[in-house]
């Protein structure tokens, strides 16, 4: 009989007949890749509150008009209102109601589209009271339009009429322009009068929203109800995905999924049912909601580079009710699919909820999460706020020689920044990095200056892993490194699954340690993470910023780019160049 002993470097035969031990060093485990892709990173010092008003707003959406303005459109006081920003999105004009409520029935869920000809459009949604038998007071579909950069509106223009009972409802509208046609998306219960079956349907319009065609069936699931829908047509391949929810893909509770179409055409001539290959679960399988885990009210959008960014209200790992969600983000491919990377943009306690909330592309290297939230409330009502996330593509660990030797920063040493994070706080800390011939150079700086009286700075962690993961666990051949808010360093090395505390610490130099800022370099041996020879030319990275509730003593976890620190595949890929790159 023969036993197989897997290491990572080879296998070994041990034959029990008294042969001894064979080594095979042509069979080799298989490498776990590290996840490759981009990372948003939240900054917390673009929080921006653009509500700003005694009144609860709900159902944020964003746009940038080709002069440079940005607009923004949300739902208060049964009204849609609207602000404006003319330095990108720093600050926000006091909102001005475009379309007002038509006695009882309020103006709902705007969204907002900028057409090819400079014309503004704002789509909303009529609403009457959730009680309502009157037969006059009915849901509905309504645009208006501004030809001068949103500064006056036209009346009120009729896109499609629902019922006037809830369950015959029409819901959450959104615009796509395509060739010389716009299309108006939109949840439909209005067909379903014996069921509370709803589907996704669209109108479209050949002379820029004045009149509308009748709805066409874009999805639907018997017995279900597909909801909130947002297309995006691809860059490359100018196939169109629509981000719904499903409550019937999974369980019973709603799920982010993606509609697939190949073309315009097919969009216009086929029907995705609840059963067709064309409707997949958008997670990734290692990022799926548990059954009973609710994922509603997504939005779609494409960045410039192809990566396409998803957002859900979500109640993963909260234990609530689905009207305490908090808002997530995923990172999908250049195709709509496979989206991970999952990170949450506000910090929202249990008891709080950040929901309806939108993506706004704002330029290459930055998209912008907005919510409405009572997570930043005194007074608990619900407000319109805003942050940036920069795009971290590649991370790119720099080859060369400490600069320095007396240098008393990190720059001054000859490291560069690869990384900044401070999602949740004014406390920041940005990650630098460098390789010579002997070690790898990695570095913290932390920013503690803005930290006001409720946060502050509690610890950094910076982990590294080697060029080629066999287990996706902690192990040998990983190192983890936490500096801490009295000065204190503490090198930690993979086993068995866990941190343990080495013997002796890795060489650290701590250059600055003030209750302001704070700088610390870790070199770490090249042998010790098999980089001493030829190096492969990436290996894993992972940080962790640690902020402290001053009245709560809890600690604010942030990861770089929503990576799992007890799983190493998730860790971000850093590329190592040699000597001759």
């Amino acid at each position: 009989m023969n036993i197989q002993l897997i290491i990572p470097a080879l296998f070994l035969f041990v034959n029990c007949s008294g042969g001894g031990v064979i080594i095979n060093r042509d069979v080799q485990p298989d490498i776990i890749p590290y996840e490759e892709g981009i990372r948003i990173l939240w900054d917390y010092q673009t929080l921006t509150n653009i509500s700003d008003s005694e009144h609860s707003s709900f159902y944020p959406r964003m746009t940038t008009l080709t002069s440079g303005e940005m607009l923004s459109v949300y739902e208060s006081e049964a009204s849609i209102v609207l602000s404006r920003s003319d330095d990108n999105g720093k600050s926000w004009t006091q909102g001005e109601k475009i379309a007002k409520p038509e006695g009882i029935v309020r103006a709902s869920v705007p969204e907002i589209i900028e057409l090819r000809n400079g014309e503004i459009l704002v789509a909303y949604n009529t609403r009457p009271p959730q009680n309502n038998d009157n037969e006059q007071l009915r849901f509905g579909l309504k645009v208006i339009k501004s030809l001068n950069q949103g500064n006056s509106w036209s009346d009120p223009i009729n896109v499609y009429e629902g019922g006037h009972t809830w369950h015959r409802g029409v819901w959450e509208p959104v615009m796509m322009q395509l060739d010389d046609e716009l299309l108006l998306f939109f949840a439909n219960e209005h067909p379903y009068s014996e069921s509370e079956d709803q589907e996704i349907s669209f109108v479209k319009s050949d002379d820029d929203g004045l009149t509308w065609s009748q709805p066409k069936t874009v999805s639907y699931r018997k017995g279900h109800r597909d909801g909130m829908p947002v297309p995006v047509k691809l860059q490359n391949s100018g196939e169109i995905r629509i981000a719904i929810e499903d409550n019937g893909i999974f369980g019973g509770e709603f799920k982010p999924v993606i509609l697939g179409f190949s073309s315009q055409e097919a969009l216009s001539d086929s029907m995705i049912s609840g059963r067709s290959n064309n409707r997949w679960r958008a997670l990734t399988e290692d990022d799926q909601l548990a059954e009973h885990e609710y994922g509603g009210a997504p939005y779609l959008v494409q960045i410039p580079s192809g990566e396409t960014i998803l957002s859900f209200q979500s109640t993963k790992d909260r234990d609530v009710a689905w009207n305490f969600s908090t808002m997530a983000v995923a990172i999908g491919d250049h195709d709509g699919k496979n989206f991970s990377r999952v990170t949450e943009p506000f910090r929202v306690g249990r008891t709080q909820s950040a929901m309806w909330n939108s993506l706004h592309v704002k330029n290459d290297n930055t998209v912008t999460a907005v919510t409405s939230t009572n997570a930043f409330s005194n007074d608990g009502k619900s407000e319109i706020y805003s942050i940036d996330g920069r795009i971290l593509s590649d991370i790119i660990i720099p080859n060369g020689n400490i600069t320095k030797e007396t240098a008393s920063t990190l720059s001054e040493k000859g490291l560069q920044t690869i990384a900044r994070m401070g999602a949740y706080s004014p406390v920041s800390a940005s990650v630098y990095a460098l390789k010579d011939s002997e070690y790898l150079h990695l570095g913290f700086k932390v920013n503690n200056r803005a930290a006001n009286n409720s946060t502050e700075f509690e610890s950094t962690d910076l982990m590294i892993a080697n060029g080629l993961l066999y287990e996706d666990e902690i192990s040998e051949g990983m190192f983890k490194v936490s500096y801490d808010r009295e000065g204190r360093v503490t090198s930690y090395e993979g086993k068995n699954g866990k941190w343990s505390p080495m013997e002796e610490d890795l060489k650290t130099n701590v250059f600055r340690d003030s209750d302001h800022e704070k700088e610390v370099m870790i070199s770490i041996p090249l042998s010790g993470i098999g980089l001493e020879s030829d190096p492969p030319n990436a290996i894993g990275l992972n940080a962790n910023l640690n902020v402290r509730n001053v009245s709560s003593t809890e600690i604010i976890n942030e990861t770089l780019g929503g990576n799992k620190e007890f799983r190493p595949s998730t860790w971000s890929k850093a590329i190592i160049l040699n000597n001759n790159e």
